[in-house]
């Protein structure tokens, strides 16, 4: 019982400390890596946040960003969020959305292509390795469990849209730098697809 007691008094006394003194603690809050290698990635940008819900007439409510927060990993594939790992009384859920060009978008809780019985992603406050993977990798996996045929043909498209399904309701993507990185990097792919798709439709309506 007075073991019980210690190890609950240990966890306020740590959930109580300053953000950056609890970071200090726990050590780096992710390491980013590549999925194939195993190779620390440098300059992957990193998006946190904290989620509430507002209250509904209807079971569940409505989820936000309560607050967020973002970095750059290190050369070592490293980075640090201060209060990632710690118990946030004010917020009820929390997540991480992690971009490197030439990568597919990462998000710790949401998937891309939404399916019955996902894989583990293996990454919590134990096992704290963000996987990337090289997005002409992913875009074969995709292939073959997305339901939509255009998920199937337009995976650059797909992987764009993701970064919404990413961002909380509330955040203000002015004010991140996230949504502007991907934006450069992936919108000349994507107008690509889009011209592609315009001339599939546009050979489809004169056949």
């Amino acid at each position: 019982m007075r073991k019980a007691k210690r190890i609950i008094l240990i966890a306020l006394m740590l959930a109580c400390l300053p953000c950056g003194t609890a970071s200090a603690f726990f050590g780096a809050t992710a390491t980013i890596v590549d999925d194939e290698t195993g190779e620390p990635i440098e300059g992957a940008i990193v998006l946190a946040q904290w989620v509430k819900y507002k209250a509904t007439l209807f079971e569940g409510g409505i989820p936000y960003a309560a607050k967020a927060k973002e970095t750059v990993s290190g050369k070592e594939g490293k980075i640090y969020i201060s209060g990632y790992w710690t118990w946030n009384p004010f917020a009820c859920e929390r997540h991480l959305t992690v971009y490197k060009p030439g990568y597919a978008l990462w998000n710790s809780e949401k998937d891309i292509i939404p399916v019955k019985n996902p894989p583990p992603k293996g990454f919590n406050r134990f096992k704290k390795v963000v996987r990337l993977v090289k997005f002409e990798k992913a875009a074969e996996a995709w292939k073959k469990i997305a339901y939509r045929e255009s998920d199937k043909q337009y995976p650059r498209l797909l992987n764009y849209r993701f970064l919404g399904d990413c961002f909380e309701s509330g955040l203000d993507t002015n004010v991140i730098t996230m949504d502007q990185i991907v934006y450069q990097y992936e919108m000349p792919f994507v107008r690509q697809e889009k011209a592609q798709r315009r001339r599939v439709y546009e050979k489809s309506k004169n056949n």
